[in-house]
């Protein structure tokens, strides 16, 4: 394998991990929004609406956090392959990283990633259900 294809594998790694952090500021901004404004929130919109959207849109950047962490470890073994295929001996990747930890450290940023949106959402959320509550005890005159 060339240099250009391992430039292009890295550089495709790059950007799904430059999607990930993207996806996780961009909901976890929208969701702490709405913690700040929920009752202005809840005067254009039903409360019913908003939770859901919240919760719908929260699980979808959940899923392409995770999507883009399955196409990084793609891409990251095509690029190990490469380097085992063309090296003239074996390259032990696990040397650095002992066998019982390879697994957290390969979901340790996605799961801290999904407990960001997940904890975003869980806080919007309760705003809503407080404001909404308040909204229902005093009707407005």
């Amino acid at each position: 394998m060339d240099v250009d294809c391992l430039a292009f594998f890295q550089d495709r790694m790059s950007r799904a991990y430059e999607e990930q952090i993207w996806a996780v500021a961009i909901v976890a901004g929208m969701n702490a929004f709405i913690a700040t404004q929920e009752g202005q929130l809840l005067e254009a919109f039903k409360y019913r609406t908003t939770v859901i959207c919240v919760s719908f849109i929260s699980i979808l950047a959940i899923l392409f956090v995770w999507s883009r962490h399955l196409i990084f470890i793609h891409y990251d073994a095509i690029v190990k392959t490469a380097f085992v295929k063309e090296a003239n001996y074996s390259i032990n990747f696990k040397q650095a990283i002992p066998a019982y930890l390879e697994f957290l450290v390969r979901i340790s940023g996605v799961s801290f990633y999904t407990v960001v949106i997940l904890g975003m959402a869980i806080i919007a959320i309760k705003r809503l259900y407080l404001q909404n509550k308040q909204n229902v005890a005093e009707p407005s005159a």
